[in-house]
C-alpha cells in the first residue's frame, strides 16, 4: 500500500501539489461555437463546438517560506522509488501506521508523527492521506501549514530543488505524465479512489498524453466499480476519452448507467452540452442515454445554450439516432437555431446537414439557405471555410434536394460549381476491404462487362461496387438495355461506418447515403466490416455476399 501510494505521489510536480491544497476545484472543459478542421468531415462539425478549459486561478500562493520546506518534501517523493523487497504474505502489526491509517483529522494524523524520530515510511503515509483529504476539500494548507510537525515531517522527505522552474500546471490538479507509459504505473490505479481515477484521466486527455496501458487500467478500474459517478465526473470521462481516441465499451457503458440516473436531477445544461459533444465525437450510441438527454432538454429547454442544442443535434444526426419525443422536441429547438446565433457558416451548414439526416419536417427553407449561390460561395477553393467535409456536406444536401424533399422549388448546386471538384477518396483499411469484396463478387458477377467498381455516385461519396440484374433477377451486362432491370449498389461499412455502444449500426454519413442511394432507384446492399472479413476464406465470403443477394431477388419479388 505504501508502495502504491509512493508511486501515484509522484505523478505530481511540488508546485502542483502545494497548489492543490490552496485549490481544489478541477475545471472541466465546456463547449462553444468555434470551427475547426479535421480530417472526417463529420469529427469536424464535433470539433466546431469545443472550447477550451478555464485557465486556473493563481491569485493565491503560498508563503515562500513555509512552502519551501512543503516543496522539498514533495520533490523528494518524485525521485522515491518503491521497495524492492520481495512480498511476503505475513504482516508485522505497525502501531504508529494503525493510527495513521484510522485518523479522522490532522490533528490525530500529525500526533501519529510526533515522535523523536520520524520515519520516512511514515512521513510519505501522512502525508498521502493529507493529499486525498485535500483532494476532497476535507481540509486546507492553512489549517496544517504552521504545526510544527507538519514543518518536521517535510524535512524529513524533504531536499534541496535542483530547478525552480516548473512546468505551467493543466489546473488545480495537475497529474505529471512522465510515468504514462510505465506499465508499473497502470498496476497502481486499483489503489487510489475513484475520484482520483477519473482526475488522472482527465489530465490525460487534457495533455493528449495516450498511454495504452495507464488507459486500460483506468477503463478497466472506473468501469468494474460500483460507485457511482457524478455528472461531472461521467462528463469529464466521455470528454477524455473523446480527446485521446479510446472509447472502452465498458467504461462507457458504467458512465453511461450513471448518467442515465443522474440526469433528471440535474440542473446544468452544460454538463449535457459537454457530453453530447463527446458522443458525437466518439460515435456512441446509447439509445437510453439519449433518450434521457432529449426528455430532459425538452423539459429544460429555456435554460440550455444554444451551444447545447446544437452538439445535442449534431450528435443525434451523427449516431442516426430519432428519440421518442421527436415529434415534440425538434419543432421547439430547430426555430431557435439561426445562422445569426452560430459563430460560423460552416456550423450552420452542419446544422443543416443534419436536419437532413435526421429527417426533420419541412426542411425546404434550411436547404434553400445552404445551396443558394451566395452560401456556396463562401466554400470555394482558397476561401478560410475551404475544407473537402464542407463541400461533401453540400453535395450531400443538394443530393437530398433533388431526390428526398417534396415540393422543393429552390436552388441546386450549379454543375459549373467548384464544389464539384474534390477528389473523393478512401482510407487505406476502407481501400483494402473494398479490394478484398471486388475479388470475392468476380465469382458471381463477370468482372469485365457486368460490374463496375469505385463508382463517384455524384451524391458525395463512392458506391463500392454496381451492378444489374434482369426479371430473373441474374446479373446482365452494364451496356444491355432491357425492361424490368434492377439496379444494385454495395457499400461496405468499415470502423469509421459503424456507431459504437451498438453494433452494426450505420453512422449518420452511411445512413444517409443508403437512403439517397434507394432514393435514385438503388438496390442497396451494406457489407459490415464485422461480417465480412478480410481474412476469411474466398468460399465463406462469396457464400456471404450471395446470401445478400438473394435477399434482394426476395426483396424485388415482393414489390
Amino acid at each position: 500500500m505504501i508502495s502504491s501510494k509512493l508511486n501515484m505521489l509522484r505523478c505530481f510536480k511540488p508546485n502542483q501539489l502545494i497548489r492543490l491544497f490552496n485549490q481544489n476545484q478541477f475545471h472541466s472543459s465546456r463547449l462553444c461555437l468555434e470551427h475547426t478542421k479535421t480530417q472526417s468531415h463529420e469529427d469536424k462539425s464535433h470539433e466546431k463546438v469545443l472550447e477550451k478549459a478555464p485557465e486556473p486561478s493563481s491569485s493565491s500562493s503560498p508563503a515562500p517560506a513555509k512552502s519551501d520546506i512543503v516543496a522539498q518534501a514533495f520533490a523528494s517523493i518524485s525521485d522515491l522509488k518503491p521497495s524492492k523487497a520481495p512480498f511476503t504474505k505475513k504482516k508485522r502489526i505497525d502501531p504508529i501506521e494503525t493510527i495513521i491509517v484510522n485518523a479522522k483529522d490532522v490533528e490525530t494524523l500529525l500526533s501519529a508523527v510526533d515522535t523523536q524520530v520520524v520515519s520516512r515510511k511514515h512521513a510519505l503515509k501522512v502525508l498521502s492521506i493529507l493529499t486525498d483529504w485535500s483532494t476532497n476539500d476535507k481540509i486546507k494548507l492553512s489549517d496544517f501549514e504552521s504545526d510544527t510537525r507538519f514543518i518536521k515531517m517535510c524535512r524529513v522527505l524533504g531536499r534541496p530543488i535542483k530547478s525552480k522552474e516548473e512546468p505551467e500546471s493543466l489546473g488545480d490538479l495537475s497529474v505529471v505524465l512522465g510515468i504514462t507509459g510505465d506499465d508499473e504505473a497502470a498496476k497502481l490505479i486499483s489503489s487510489i479512489q475513484l475520484p482520483q481515477m477519473v482526475k488522472i484521466l482527465s489530465a490525460l486527455g487534457a495533455k493528449r498524453k495516450r498511454s495504452t496501458p495507464l488507459l486500460r487500467s483506468l477503463a478497466f478500474n472506473i468501469g468494474k466499480s460500483s460507485e457511482r459517478l457524478n455528472l461531472k465526473q461521467g462528463a469529464d470521462v466521455f470528454y477524455a476519452t473523446a480527446l485521446l481516441n479510446f472509447p472502452d465499451e465498458v467504461l462507457l457503458e458504467k458512465v453511461a448507467a450513471d448518467m442515465v440516473e443522474g440526469i433528471p436531477s440535474n440542473d446544468k445544461p452544460a454538463v449535457l452540452g459537454s457530453l453530447c459533444y463527446s458522443m458525437g465525437v466518439l460515435r456512441y450510441k446509447n439509445s437510453e442515454l439519449l433518450e434521457t438527454i432529449t426528455h430532459w432538454v425538452d423539459k429544460n429547454l429555456d435554460h440550455c445554450r444554444t451551444q447545447d442544442l446544437v452538439s445535442l443535434m449534431l450528435t443525434l444526426a451523427r449516431v442516426n439516432y430519432t428519440p421518442s419525443n421527436a415529434q415534440e422536441l425538434f419543432p421547439r429547438v430547430v426555430p431557435n437555431l439561426t445562422p445569426a446565433e452560430l459563430t460560423s457558416s460552416s456550423l450552420w451548414l452542419d446544422l443543416v446537414w443534419s436536419y437532413v439526416v435526421l429527417g426533420i419536417g419541412d426542411l425546404n427553407q434550411y436547404v434553400q439557405s445552404v445551396l443558394s449561390s451566395q452560401f456556396v460561395e463562401q466554400f470555394s477553393e482558397g476561401s478560410e471555410t475551404d475544407s473537402v467535409g464542407d463541400k461533401l456536406k453540400l453535395i450531400n444536401i443538394n443530393a437530398a434536394a433533388k431526390h428526398l424533399l417534396t415540393n422543393y422549388e429552390g436552388p441546386f448546386l450549379d454543375p459549373k460549381s467548384p464544389v464539384w471538384d474534390i477528389p473523393l477518396s478512401r482510407s487505406r483499411d476502407k481501400q483494402a476491404m473494398v479490394s478484398v469484396l471486388t475479388d470475392s463478387l468476380v465469382n458471381l458477377v463477370p468482372a469485365q462487362t457486368h460490374l463496375k467498381t469505385n463508382v463517384d455516385s455524384r451524391l458525395g461519396f463512392f458506391i463500392d461496387a454496381e451492378f444489374l440484374l434482369d426479371s430473373r433477377k441474374n446479373p446482365i451486362a452494364l451496356n444491355k438495355e432491357t425492361k424490368d432491370v434492377h439496379k444494385v449498389a454495395i457499400l461496405t461499412l468499415d470502423y469509421h461506418d459503424l456507431c459504437r455502444g451498438t453494433h452494426n449500426y450505420p453512422n449518420g454519413i452511411a445512413a444517409l447515403s443508403v437512403r439517397l442511394l434507394e432514393a435514385t432507384g438503388y438496390h442497396v446492399i451494406t457489407v459490415p466490416h464485422t461480417e465480412f472479413h478480410r481474412n476469411d476464406k474466398l468460399v465463406s465470403r462469396v457464400k456471404y455476399l450471395e446470401a445478400k443477394m438473394t435477399v434482394i431477388r426476395v426483396k424485388s419479388k415482393s414489390l
